[in-house]
């Protein structure tokens, strides 16, 4: 448990020093973006404030940066299927407004978009996973787009 701890806050450092590196040297259309409003464990702080709480944890955080933008990305181990997980989470974002939009159904991975009406930027683009061969435990790889300054 340190261990994870330990590597969640040197990749959120190793980030924040790659942010202050590329300051000087940037372009001026570059933006700054915030990430990760908060680091914990079992929840993820949406863009409205609200927490996203799952049963797992988070094992790795990355802020992506391509030509779309900046993007938090998520890894999430659970102890439970990834359907169960997904059920669990479609239900807690449904009830905040979040449709959900599929994009890929398999029998041992699924990808959805779920989507908040007339807020594009509030996208969680979601890819669960079986992480053992009998589908007891899951993977949830989890993107957003990162908050700007």
């Amino acid at each position: 448990m340190r261990k994870i701890a330990l590597a969640l806050c040197s990749a959120f450092i190793l980030s924040a020093c790659q942010d202050s590196s590329t300051g000087s040297g940037g372009t001026s259309d570059d933006t700054a973006v915030k990430p990760a409003a908060s680091l914990s464990l079992n929840a993820i702080t949406l863009n409205d404030g609200n927490m996203l709480t799952f049963d797992g944890r988070i094992v790795r955080y990355d802020l992506r940066r391509n030509d779309r933008g900046s993007f938090d990305r998520y890894t999430v181990e659970s102890p439970v299927s990834h359907v169960e997980l997904e059920r669990a989470l479609f239900w807690e974002l449904s009830a905040r407004g979040y449709e959900r939009r599929e994009r890929r159904k398999e029998s041992d991975r699924y990808v959805v978009n779920y989507v908040l009406k007339g807020q594009p930027d509030a996208t969680l683009m979601a890819d669960y996973s079986r992480v053992d061969e009998h589908g007891a435990r899951a993977r949830l790889v989890l993107t957003r787009r990162a908050l700007e300054l």
